[in-house]
């Protein structure tokens, strides 16, 4: 049966159980072709490839071109909201607002409408500059392991 550990893996379930988060974040990805990072959900969860926990995410990559793989040390390290001390509530607004749009990839990050409005929602819960926002995002877009250039440059 699905979701109930074999007698022999109990405490190690148990052990799974205990990271479970509502904040996750891909610790794997191919950087050309995503369009997430990162997502909060109502509940805590336990995924794969996931780790409880993006513009910072960057430079936190292993060394690999286009399917970057995370140090979860350097994940953890991430700037993140904690829903129970900020006041989020722009950053509901902000998805309210744009769920139903669709998100570019990542080496389109610069002109994705969605992402700015997001990123600005993020800015005022983190009180960054939004401009400091969008500058990391143009650069982020052009950044070879996103945009794709410098793999097909080695081709």
């Amino acid at each position: 049966m699905r979701g109930v550990p074999k007698p022999d893996k109990e405490g190690y379930a148990r052990h799974l159980v205990a990271k479970a988060s509502p904040l996750l974040i891909a610790n794997r990805l191919r950087t050309d072709t995503v369009r997430i990072s990162a997502c909060y959900a109502p509940e805590s969860l336990l995924v794969s490839a996931w780790t409880p926990g993006v513009l910072t995410l960057i430079k936190t990559r292993a060394k690999a071109l286009d399917y970057t793989r995370f140090a979860r040390q350097s994940l953890r390290s991430l700037l993140a909201p904690d829903p129970e001390e900020a006041d989020i509530a722009p950053l509901a607004e902000a998805f309210a607002k744009c769920r139903n749009e669709e998100l570019l990839p990542w080496p389109r990050l610069h002109e994705c409408a969605v992402r700015r409005v997001l990123d600005q929602a993020a800015a005022r819960v983190l009180r960054i500059d939004g401009l400091t926002i969008a500058d990391w995002r143009e650069r982020i877009a052009r950044e070879p392991t996103v945009s794709g250039n410098a793999i097909r440059d080695l081709a």
